[in-house]
């Protein structure tokens, strides 16, 4: 799963994205010394290619499948 963007508090909208391995949630009932996989969120680098800083955005779960939808620029756009 990615995330890109979000609203901080203290930094405003953000142009991050994060990457989390869904298929390291099979063993999170384990304790962490006893998971066979690292399961953490990080942070990717986007070579500034992405499409700005964004927040606000929607999202949606259907037929086991989610879709996020819109966003937008600290000016409103």
């Amino acid at each position: 799963m990615y995330i890109y963007g979000g609203h901080d508090i203290r930094e405003g909208s953000m142009d991050n994205l994060w990457v989390i391995d869904l298929e390291s949630f099979d063993d999170l009932d384990r304790e962490p010394e006893d998971q066979d996989r690292d399961c953490a969120w990080r942070l990717k680098d986007t070579k500034g290619e992405g499409p700005g800083a964004l927040s606000h955005h929607s999202s949606v779960v259907y037929s086991e499948r989610m879709f996020l939808f819109g966003g937008s620029y600290a000016s409103g756009e």
